[in-house]
This record gives C-alpha cells, sequence and structure tokens, in this order.
C-alpha cells in the first residue's frame, strides 16, 4: 500500500504579515530624528508576551552548588525559592540593534528577574543556567507553576524587590482545570503567610487587569472522547480534520491579539468539550477573590477563557511546527484489534485539514458566558452556538 505524500504545512497568518515581509527594508532608519527612532524602538517593545514560570524549593542554598548562581541569583539567603523558566524565552532584538536600543529596551521591561533555565545536555541529566527575565507588568502576562507555597512570598518580592515602581503583577495567567478542586491559584491562603506578603498579595490580586483562565479543549466524536493531545502523543488515532481551527500553543511568549478569529470555524465549534465548565471555572475565581478582597474587588478586572491545546513537541519557531508536523503526518502502527487478533495495522494521518492551523490560543470573554444554561454543563460537548472567539496569534512568518 503506497503512502500518500505528506502535505505541506499550511499555517495560518494575517493578511499584514506578508505585506510586512515585502516591506521590511529601510536603509535610513539612523537618519531619523532622534524622537521618532525612539518611537519606533518602543512600537517594536509593545508586543504582548505570557513568561511561564515555575517556582521550586531553594536548590542553591548552603552549601552552595555554583558560584555564579549564588553571585546573580542568591543576594538574599533568606529567598526560598528558585525561578525556573518554561517559555522558551528569547530576547527581542532591540536589545543588540544598538546601545540606543538596549537601553531602551532595559527602561521598557524595568524589571529584572534573575531565574534559571533547566538544560539536559546529556539524556538523563540536568542543569540549570543562569538567565534574567526582562519584564513589563503593564504589558506582558505571568503563567505560575510549581510550588504554591512560594506564590505568595515571589509576588511579594515581584512587587517591592523587582519592579522600581512597585507595581509588580497586572496580568495572569490561571490553569482552569484547578477550579473545581480549589488547588492552584483557586486554593492560596495568605493567612498561612507572613502578614507581609499576605497583605502583598492581597494588592495584587485587587489591581489585576486581565486573568487568562487557561483551559485545555477536549473534541468530541461518536465513541471517540480524550484530550487532544493524545490523538499525537499516544498514536492512537489519526488527527481528526476538526482538530484543525482549535489554536495550537506554542512555548514562545509573543503573542497578538487580532480581534474575532477570521477562519471558518463555525462548523468546528460544536465539538468543543470543555472540562470543567467555562462558566464554573469563571464563577470559582470570582468567588476567591471577593473572599480574599471583598465584592467590591474585581469588578474592572477582564476575565477571559482562554482555549489552546498542547502539541507534543514544543513549537517556537518555524522549524519545530515543520517537526510537529511532520510527526503528526506520519503513519502509526496501533493493535491489538478489537477482535482480539495481534496483528498491527497501519493508520494514515489525514491529508487535508480544512483551515490552516493557527499557533497561540482563543480568547473567550467572560461576558459570553454569563448567561451560560446550566443544563448544559452535563452535556458531553460544550457547544457555543453564538460564540465567536477571538484569536490570538504567534507569528511564525
Amino acid at each position: 500500500m503506497a503512502v500518500p505524500k505528506p502535505l505541506r504545512l499550511e499555517i495560518y497568518l494575517p493578511p499584514c504579515a506578508a505585506q510586512a515581509k515585502a516591506d521590511d527594508t529601510f536603509t535610513h532608519f539612523i537618519d531619523c530624528p532622534r524622537n521618532i527612532r525612539r518611537n519606533i524602538w518602543r512600537l517594536a517593545l509593545s508586543q504582548q508576551r505570557i513568561i511561564h514560570i515555575e517556582l521550586e524549593q531553594n536548590f542553591y542554598s548552603k552549601p552552595v552548588d555554583a558560584q555564579e548562581g549564588k553571585a546573580r541569583h542568591n543576594q538574599n539567603d533568606q529567598i526560598e525559592y528558585n525561578i525556573i523558566v518554561l517559555s522558551h524565552l528569547k530576547y527581542s532584538p532591540v536589545f543588540y540593534a544598538n546601545r540606543e536600543s538596549r537601553e531602551l529596551a532595559l527602561s521598557h521591561y524595568r524589571v529584572h528577574l534573575p531565574c534559571w533555565r533547566k538544560y539536559a545536555p546529556l539524556i538523563g541529566a540536568k542543569q540549570y543556567l543562569p538567565r534574567t527575565i526582562y519584564f513589563n507588568p503593564e504589558q506582558d502576562f505571568l503563567f505560575l507553576d510549581g510550588d504554591v507555597g512560594q506564590f505568595i512570598e515571589f509576588l511579594h518580592d515581584l512587587r517591592v524587590t523587582y519592579d522600581p515602581r512597585g507595581v509588580g503583577l497586572l496580568n495572569l495567567v490561571v490553569d482552569g482545570s484547578d477550579a473545581p478542586a480549589k488547588k492552584g491559584f483557586f486554593g492560596i491562603d495568605p493567612e498561612k503567610s507572613r502578614v507581609a506578603y499576605g497583605l502583598s498579595y492581597l494588592f495584587t490580586l485587587a489591581q489585576l487587569r486581565e486573568v487568562f483562565l487557561l483551559q485545555q479543549v477536549w473534541w468530541y466524536q461518536p465513541n471517540i472522547l480524550m484530550p487532544f493531545h493524545q490523538y499525537i502523543s499516544d498514536d492512537l488515532l489519526p488527527l481528526p480534520n476538526d482538530c484543525a481551527p482549535l489554536p495550537l500553543n506554542s512555548s514562545a511568549t509573543d503573542f497578538n491579539r487580532l480581534g474575532l478569529d477570521p477562519r471558518p470555524i463555525r462548523q468546528h465549534l460544536g465539538k468543543i468539550r470543555l472540562d470543567p465548565s467555562p462558566d464554573v471555572v469563571i464563577s470559582r475565581w470570582k468567588e476567591y477573590i471577593h473572599r480574599m478582597c471583598g465584592e467590591q474587588f474585581g469588578k474592572d478586572t477582564r476575565i477571559y477563557i482562554t482555549l489552546t491545546s498542547e502539541p507534543i513537541h514544543a513549537i517556537y519557531d518555524r522549524q519545530s511546527a515543520e517537526a510537529w508536523w511532520k510527526e503528526v503526518q506520519s503513519p502509526r502502527s496501533i493493535g491489538p484489534q478489537e477482535d482480539g487478533s495481534s496483528k498491527e495495522a497501519i493508520v494514515h494521518r489525514p491529508m487535508e485539514l480544512s483551515v490552516e492551523i493557527a499557533i497561540r490560543f482563543w480568547l473567550f470573554p467572560q461576558e459570553e458566558f454569563e448567561d451560560f444554561p446550566s443544563k448544559d454543563r452535563s452535556s458531553p460537548t460544550f457547544r457555543p452556538m453564538n460564540v465567536w472567539p477571538q484569536l490570538a496569534l504567534f507569528d511564525l512568518a
């Protein structure tokens, strides 16, 4: 049996991206007045980002294992956590263009967080390389993972120690799957921490501008119900065409909000299953904020249900996306068969996708779920009906 020839990866890009590529040469920039150059640098730094970090117990303590780590990351022996960056951290080219641009970049990203990046040069080996996260509270989001017990101390340090303006965190990503069991952020109790840390934590919650409640998506087909990522990671089933509209997450930090998703996705939205239901996640978050800060707080915070799916391979550039696509399309063997035989069958990935693949996530404003019918909560699928998602895109061009 002949194996079908794999199709080329089709990634959705907004029309303006192609135009930008065609007009990306300008040789007289240095001749522009200083104020114009600085405005252009600032525009280049206006990219929103989600920085995914993990907090671990301080593993570089006495005796200190790395002198460089001690010098850069343990100025205060009382710090009980280490910051591990999980995102594919790539510094803006503005840092490296020239002295003027670098000074502006360091000022724009005024919070400089010392962190570690996991690095595995050999199988089974793990090393931590020192890095720095350059962070702008008004623009960037933080997605905290790891030891929940360290969250309050970290957020206090972010505001009091690292931010020269004393702002700290304004935009937050929260794992929505923690809502039913009240884990993660939903289970943090500031009364169990030091008074200063607890008060600083409540101050941070009260000032939040935007919160992304992140949910992984399940897809429903007759007799098939599993997380989307298992279609490719467990190699049990071919990738269904109905999964194509769902944005694929990226380990990169950048994203652009494009407004309503312009792709033809209406017929696919009804096949989404969300567990827990989005209205449950939103209500649990509001209940938590009201319990912590009082009902007068949180009204000005913009809340979004954020939908995405994790690929088996990290996607952070065009090459990594091509590697993921090759893995998705490759033939797989499955067995044993339903009749009990051990004979394996070769399953080919479908060679057509109904829409171009988008890299990043969907955003649904909380208002879309305020009148969500309670009877739909027990349904095997979440059917958005007239709800159309906003698309946040990572540009691989």
